[in-house]
Order: C-alpha cells, then structure tokens, then sequence
C-alpha cells in the first residue's frame, strides 16, 4: 500500500489479478444497484453562481474554465 497525500492509503494491484477485478467488480454492481453510482457524462447539475444548467462534465468543465465559476450542485 501506497499513501497519498492526504493520509488515505491507495491500492496498486496487478491488471491480472482476477480474484481484486472480480471484488471490484461486485462492489461496482452493489453501488449501482443502491444508485450510489453517477454518471459523468449525463448527470444534471447546476452552477450555484449563475444558477446556469449543466450536463455531464464536459459542459461543467467548459463553463468553469470560462467563468471562473467553481460552485455547482448535483441535481437529480
């Protein structure tokens, strides 16, 4: 185990280890199945400066490299 920065320890495991991809795996379908999962590419949110509408990061990432802005609010 790594540690980063912050304290937190990171985990680096081999691209073959099977028995690590199949626990992740099974987590990620855990997390989806509790909606706990968002995707980057759709998902709503909304600029808390200019209470401008959003979709996905690409549109967040454009209008804060634009504005400046840096406050936004994930939307259902």
């Amino acid at each position: 185990m790594k540690h980063a920065e912050n304290g937190k320890e990171i985990g680096v495991f081999k691209t073959t280890d099977t028995k690590v991809k199949n626990d992740v795996l099974a987590i990620a379908k855990e997390l989806k199945s509790l909606n706990k999962c968002v995707d980057t590419k759709t998902y709503k949110i909304k600029c808390n400066v200019c209470y401008s509408y959003f979709k996905g990061n690409e549109e967040v990432v454009a209008h804060s490299k634009l504005t400046g802005h840096g406050n936004f609010m994930q939307l259902e």
